[in-house]
């Protein structure tokens, strides 16, 4: 019973493996993840050919977040890494539109919209 279900476990995993192949890579580190607080920053609505646009928004969130005043003293607690899973399509599905857009990505964002701020 064991090895039946290792291998429908092992399909399934297979069968979704070329959809959601996935990088990681280091956008900051300070130290043994052990003894650190990491943080994964996870592209969602970015295509294949938009791995550099992911990166470079990725690090330049990072960027803003460690030098923002209230964690600028406490960078030295932080690792951060970014996983770039590729969407069939570019950006984030908007049900609130008439008719709705829906896009295919990855984890299948979607935003919601709000009213504005006064």
């Amino acid at each position: 019973m064991k090895t039946q279900l290792a291998m429908v476990l092992l399909y399934c995993v297979a069968s979704i493996a070329p959809a959601m192949a996935q990088t990681v890579a280091n956008i900051y580190s300070s130290g043994d993840p052990a003894n650190r607080i990491d943080i994964v920053i996870v592209g969602e609505g970015y295509t294949s050919s938009e791995s550099t646009k992911f990166a470079a928004d990725a690090t330049s969130l990072v960027n803003g977040f460690l030098k923002g005043e209230i964690y600028d003293d406490y960078t030295s607690y932080f690792n951060v890494w970014s996983l770039f899973t590729p969407s069939i399509e570019s950006g984030a599905s908007h049900q609130e539109f008439t008719p709705p857009v829906v896009k295919n990505t990855a984890f299948g964002a979607y935003t919601v919209a709000t009213a504005p701020l006064d």
